[in-house]
């Protein structure tokens, strides 16, 4: 072997990040498979959304897959190989700096829709475009030399960099999310359990993947001379497809539905999130308002009518909060009136 370069920690390695990469694959396809038969009346951009990250993490485990190829069995007994980047590593880097700036666009969104301010999905954007930028000029960095011999140069740069800058925007999204959330409650306390379980998905789903980046800088201060730290990195992307789907999940399925008219109101409210249908959702209220007031009896004390009004205006916070939290992200701005 290479002095300093064991076949544990370089090819055992990279065959460890194989198999937990190709596992998470598995639960990506599972919830995409999962979304499409829940949502087949979401926007197109979501559905967009959805298949892009199904593409890029096929190719990106096709790519990891290759370069385990590429290094255990073509050049089987051959440790000098481990000094030569092959291609498909360097097109790993790429197609993970993709997906992450997916997940942080997605959640800027999000953000930009609950707080209605371009201040922090601005800043968040612009990290995700930092981080994809130094991925870039890394992939190109290592087709000129070794990608092992990168952390040893002055260009370790382009390793940190990128790393830091996408701990900083899970961070944000993840704290920005839990604030607008927090703020967004509306008193009542079925939805705003739902809203507290949102928050913690939010900040543990910030959490992995931010572990999951320091980490991998600790291992490349740590042992800068092999595999490891690239293993732990191969999975990051797929913890970013799966956290994008799950909250794509998480909402009522467009099939959910309700009995009375009280109960269409939510069921259209979350239906509409959905569908894109928030005129129905509307025209629902309204129609529900003119039956109580219609089958009020014109002797009842004017408290009664307080009463039912004041009714009124829970169920229309409530499903205004359900609506805005249950939502596909890329039409929250479409029902933030209703």
């Amino acid at each position: 072997m290479v002095q300093g370069l064991e076949f544990d920690n370089t090819l055992g390695a990279n065959l460890i990040g194989l198999v937990i990469g190709s596992v998470l694959y598995g639960v990506v396809c599972s919830q995409a498979y999962k979304y499409f038969q829940s949502f087949p009346k979401d926007p197109f951009i979501a559905k967009a959304t959805v298949i892009s990250l199904v593409i890029l993490e096929t190719v990106h485990t096709i790519l990891i897959t290759h370069v385990t190829y590429y290094y255990m069995v073509t050049n089987y007994m051959n440790p000098l190989a481990l000094l030569q980047t092959v291609w498909s590593s360097l097109a790993t880097v790429t197609a993970i700096s993709l997906i992450v700036f997916i997940a942080h666009t997605f959640y800027a969104v999000q953000i930009y829709h609950l707080g209605k301010s371009f201040c922090l999905p601005g800043l968040i954007i612009t990290l995700g475009l930092t981080q994809l930028g130094f991925c870039v000029a890394l992939s190109v960095v290592g087709s000129q030399t070794s990608m092992l011999q990168i952390p040893l140069t002055s260009k370790k740069f382009l390793i940190i960099v990128p790393l830091t800058v996408g701990c900083a925007g899970d961070i944000l999204c993840a704290g920005a999310l839990s604030y607008y959330l927090y703020i967004n409650r509306s008193g009542i306390k079925r939805t705003d359990s739902l809203i507290w379980k949102i928050m913690t998905y939010a900040i543990g789903t910030g959490a992995i993947s931010s572990v999951v980046i320091i980490a991998v800088l600790i291992m490349l201060a740590l042992q800068p001379l092999n595999f490891i730290y690239i293993s732990i990195f191969e999975t990051l992307s797929k913890l970013y497809a799966v956290s994008i789907l799950v909250r794509l999940n998480s909402r009522t399925p467009s099939s959910t539905s309700g009995s009375g008219i009280e109960s269409a109101i939510v069921v259209s409210g979350i239906s509409a999130s959905a569908d894109g249908v928030g005129v129905e959702s509307a025209n629902i209220l309204t129609s529900f308002r003119a039956t109580v007031r219609e089958y009020t009896p014109s002797g009842s004390p004017e408290t009664s009518f307080t009463t039912q009004s004041q009714g009124l205006k829970d169920q229309d916070s409530d499903r205004e909060t359900k609506t805005l939290i249950e939502s596909p992200v890329w039409n929250l701005s479409q029902h933030s009136s209703l």
